[in-house]
């Protein structure tokens, strides 16, 4: 079973395993990493259903009882994924729920948490007209920008902050670009061709898409909405990537060097493009 979690045999092996694992893993210093073997887990309320993303759990840390996690851990890609889409929302200054990822994880390798928020509420700036749509409007942003490829699910927490959740499929990094990454071998000539199928992914920057985004936006939102995007362009484009190396040193503590070094890559071919867009849409807003 490709890293699919059947929940009950989860929590058996978890069960008899516990006392080995503890046993094997150092206390974790990083607050970007999370130990199984700190966790108590319960399978997630069906009621929720399961997505793209796989069977889903429920983590309570036992160090903090008040922090519940959501945990995906179905396909290798999905972690890294969500956990690099939150510290990238975070460094330009959106509210996200705390992600923090697993380090080996008992019967898939590779695992995320992400702050369960059970107050969280679907939130559209024409179902809920009194919260200012600022917000909303840069996850828009966003979701072109990092190339996201998933639902584009917006909510609300408890103190009506906007924040996103499902960024399982983002930054162009799906399973077979991951088993590409992931993949170890001393062959040059295997290593070029796999070294040009990930720079396909990388000059994959549909720049067009923000384009459409903003004329989208003029039509149905007006042009605030529009400023505040092309705004979020220019923004990224500025981003100081060296605000994420902490959150890529973590990154590199439970993946490969190749999966981060991969994503500094695409974060810097997407500024290039933001700054290039932003330029010409300042040069020819009509264009936008």
């Amino acid at each position: 079973m490709v890293c699919g979690l059947d929940h009950e045999a989860f929590l058996r092996e978890k069960e008899v395993n516990l006392e080995i694992i503890l046993k094997r893993e150092r206390k974790l210093t990083d607050p970007n990493l999370i130990s199984a073997a700190d966790c108590k887990f319960e399978p997630f309320p069906q009621s929720r259903g399961e997505g793209d993303s796989g069977p889903l759990m429920l983590a309570t840390d036992v160090n903090a009882p008040g922090e519940r996690y959501v945990v995906k851990s179905r396909y290798p890609e999905i972690p890294a994924n969500e956990f690099m889409y939150h510290k990238i929302a975070a460094a330009l200054g959106l509210h996200t729920q705390k992600a923090r990822l697993f380090k080996n994880f008992p019967g898939c390798k590779y695992a995320v948490a992400i702050m369960f928020c059970p107050a969280a509420e679907a939130y559209s700036p024409a179902r809920r007209p009194d919260i200012d749509p600022t917000d909303y409007f840069k996850f828009l942003a966003l979701y072109e920008i990092l190339s996201e490829a998933d639902s584009n699910e917006i909510y609300l927490d408890g103190d009506n902050r906007v924040f996103k959740l499902d960024n399982s499929a983002a930054f162009n990094l799906d399973g077979l670009l991951m088993i590409l990454l992931l993949k170890k071998t001393r062959s040059p000539w295997i290593r070029k061709a796999i070294d040009e199928k990930i720079g396909k992914y990388l000059e994959a920057a549909e720049t067009q898409n923000y384009s459409i985004l903003l004329e989208i936006l003029r039509e149905r939102c007006g042009e605030t909405a529009v400023n505040v995007c092309a705004t979020e362009f220019r923004r990224f484009a500025a981003l100081d990537l060296a605000s994420l190396d902490e959150a890529f040193a973590s990154l590199d503590k439970v993946y490969p060097k190749t999966v981060s070094d991969y994503l500094r890559r695409f974060l810097s071919v997407r500024q290039a493009a933001c700054a290039k867009f932003s330029e010409a849409n300042a040069a020819h807003p009509e264009r936008a």
